[in-house]
């Protein structure tokens, strides 16, 4: 397995566990980073089929970091 792949699957593994600490601890950003991982998800399993998907949880993040930080 490419290290794009492995990477792009860590990434999603901490936005849904990011996602879930936020949700706990009751911070209102847990709703911007849910959908951030569940889109990240979703990109995870098609990338099983065509790698260019391995892309977007790269994409999520980066955009997730400037939608929150800026807000």
């Amino acid at each position: 397995m490419s290290s794009l792949i492995t990477l792009s699957r860590l990434l999603t593994g901490g936005l849904v566990g990011f996602a879930l600490i936020l949700g706990v601890i009751g911070n209102p950003m847990w709703v911007g980073h849910a959908v951030g991982a569940a889109i990240a998800v979703l990109a995870c399993f098609a990338s099983v089929r065509s790698r260019w998907w391995a892309v977007v949880p790269y994409i999520v993040v980066v955009t997730l970091f400037f939608v929150e930080w800026y807000s």
